[in-house]
């Protein structure tokens, strides 16, 4: 029986709790750790499938012969997929971090070493660490550990031309390693507090990422902004008092979709209730005076009042006013049948995108699509994945291919 997925993300937590204790009291690293953050959906009870605990069916897999990984043959169907659940761990500052971005980056992987070795040696976890980020295989869970320096946005921002001089400039590598270590571990942060206010509020955030998913928009609404959109139905809930139940919560999701006027209004959500009557006329004139260069659909935090970094790149104009349409007719659908007894009480409706819309359709072979079985209608056959059912998980062994979906990387292929 699927579950809502409240005791998985629960069990996620957990685990997650316990690494950051474990990377707390390590002994033997060059600098001490200052911050441990949780930076993904599933430490804040959002994503729609929670990564479960899994243990592997080491037959189904080669082994490779250096790394001693789990590596899918060619011969089965492409392996259960496994999400790596990202974790930053902040290091102090010193004066031994160089002023130099590839010295930086040299130190990091030191860092993911050692931090590796540490884990292998006090906890028998199985790691493998990268130039960016170490691997850990705890309790059936991949965690994807990414050391962080506060200064190295400001590094990458600097530049000596050949005068000698000091330029800095914005770029979209600094933009992306503070969007990576600093915002994304806040959010999640604050909306795992909005969690424990709200109940219902991480189930209404993943039927809302379901639709958008389901509908095809889930390139054009991130997840990160899909939770914020939620987070401001609970903050921001005038006229009404915030939702009650997720069903609630998902049809007012609808209605500020498809009814907010995004040409001429930033949506304000006032996380940790930070913002003062102040701050919401200083968002709503910086957004008119610069309305042009804004995103079609602007979100406001209290740490982000001009630049709306969460839509920044997406929804296009086109693809907003689509996302409004189809969340205009879901809502139609969903409120008809409410108010109507003799019908069918079915939310999977308006999970079913139209296609006509669409020049081509890429059907893709089922035994390579690892995520087949969250398809909103339940497909006819099924594949073993390579994973032993109702197995209990073990941290230690080998390390399975971690973040492989077919799918995805051929995506990135065709764009």
């Amino acid at each position: 029986v699927p579950s809502t997925g409240e005791e998985e993300s629960l069990v996620v937590v957990q685990s997650y709790d316990d690494l950051s204790r474990k990377l707390w009291k390590l002994e033997g690293l060059p600098l001490s750790i200052t911050a441990v953050q949780g930076a993904h959906p599933a430490l804040r009870y959002t994503q729609v499938f929670p990564p479960e605990p899994l243990k592997l069916d080491h037959s189904f897999f080669d082994r490779d012969k250096i790394s001693r990984s789990l590596v899918p043959k060619d011969v089965k169907p492409c392996p259960q997929y496994i999400t790596p659940i990202t974790v930053i761990c902040h290091m102090e500052g010193s004066g031994k971090w160089p002023h130099d971005r590839l010295a930086i980056r040299h130190i990091r992987a030191a860092f993911h070493i050692s931090l590796a070795e540490l884990l292998k040696k006090d906890h028998n976890y199985t790691c493998r660490p990268c130039p960016t980020h170490l691997d850990v295989w705890k309790n059936g869970l991949a965690f994807r550990i990414q050391v962080a320096y506060h200064r190295e946005p400001q590094v990458l921002r600097e530049r000596v031309t050949a005068e000698g001089l000091l330029v800095v400039r914005d770029n979209e590598e600094a933009q992306a390693l503070e969007m990576a270590t600093i915002h994304k571990p806040l959010l999640t942060s604050m909306l795992h507090g909005l969690q424990q206010q709200h109940p219902c509020f991480g189930a209404v955030c993943r039927l809302a990422k379901r639709w958008l998913a389901a509908q095809l928009f889930s390139d054009e609404i991130t997840e990160d902004a899909a939770d914020l959109l939620v987070a401001s139905l609970f903050l921001q809930p005038a006229p009404f008092t915030a939702p009650g139940s997720p069903q609630v919560g998902f049809l007012r999701f609808l209605h500020l979709l498809s009814s907010f006027d995004w040409r001429n209004n930033p949506l304000v959500v006032n996380l940790n209730n930070q913002l003062t009557a102040a701050d919401y006329t200083e968002i709503k004139n910086d957004f008119m005076a610069s309305r042009d260069s804004l995103p079609v659909m602007f979100l406001a935090t209290p740490k982000d009042k001009k630049l709306s970094l969460w839509t920044r790149r997406a929804p296009s104009i086109q693809m907003l006013q689509r996302v409004m349409m189809v969340a205009a007719e879901s809502l139609k659908v969903l409120e008809s049948q409410l108010m109507d007894g003799s019908q069918m009480q079915d939310v999977r409706v308006v999970m079913r995108p139209p296609l006509e819309a669409y020049d081509v359709l890429i059907h893709l072979n089922p035994n390579q699509v690892p995520l087949l079985g969250q398809a909103v209608d339940p497909p006819a056959v099924t594949f073993n994945r390579g994973v032993v059912p109702n197995g209990a998980p073990q941290s230690g062994g080998p390390l399975p291919v971690i973040d492989y979906n077919p799918v995805t990387l051929y995506l990135m292929e065709l764009r």
